[in-house]
């Protein structure tokens, strides 16, 4: 909606480029100017953002989205999980078939203790309408070999406002009071070594902006 100053709100903006994109002859020629369409966090978006998507990239064009349904978190801001767990079906093929499922079994984010800890709380969410045996292989990622490591002192921090379940950030290295980091012998944050004053950005903090098909 409009507010006093005639400004359009974000669910408005996306509501009338969807309602645009739509009719026949802006669809043809958003669909010539993309040979094919890429969306990241696909588990985030919104009906309207999907009815743009397919204005954009419908009727078997080429589509990649990527997402992960145990990370939908953004419901209290209209996101669907519906969304992705009705893609296959509701972006068929050229052929008529269900879209292809690739299924990526390495995690570079986490090591194999936080990665551990979270399969285990994602085996206990039911994960309806995605074929058995894709959805067996998403949750039995394995750390990359070359992954983040898991020493001494490495504090893992979920600040509230950071990208969702088991996306974790570091905290930072502790510092001095002149701001510089405390370091052993190996180069590394010395987890022992505490600081005569607290910085108080110390503490990575996370936030997210908003964004659109998410």
């Amino acid at each position: 909606m409009t507010d006093a100053r005639g400004v359009l709100d974000y669910a408005e903006l996306v509501h009338r480029a969807v309602l645009l994109a739509e009719t026949p002859e802006v669809r043809e020629q958003l669909r010539a100017a993309y040979r094919v369409v890429f969306v990241d966090e696909y588990q985030d978006t919104d009906p309207a953002q999907v009815r743009l998507l397919e204005a954009l990239a419908g009727a078997g064009r080429e589509l990649v989205v990527v997402g992960d349904p145990d990370q939908s978190i953004y419901a209290f801001r209209g996101a669907d999980l519906h969304g992705i767990l009705e893609f296959p079906e509701r972006f068929r093929t050229n052929e008529g078939e269900p879209a292809p499922i690739a299924v990526l079994r390495t995690s570079r984010r986490s090591g194999p203790t936080l990665l551990g800890a979270s399969r285990r709380v994602a085996r206990r969410m039911p994960l309806t309408r995605l074929p058995a045996e894709k959805v067996r292989a998403h949750r039995e990622l394995s750390p990359a070999q070359d992954g983040p490591a898991e020493g001494l002192g490495q504090r893992v921090d979920v600040p509230v406002g950071l990208r969702g379940a088991g996306r974790a950030r570091r905290s930072a290295a502790p510092r001095s009071s002149g701001g510089r980091r405390r370091l052993g012998r190996d180069g590394r944050a010395d987890p022992h070594r505490r600081p005569a004053q607290r910085d108080s950005q110390s503490t990575v903090r996370g936030q997210r902006p908003g964004r659109g098909a998410r």
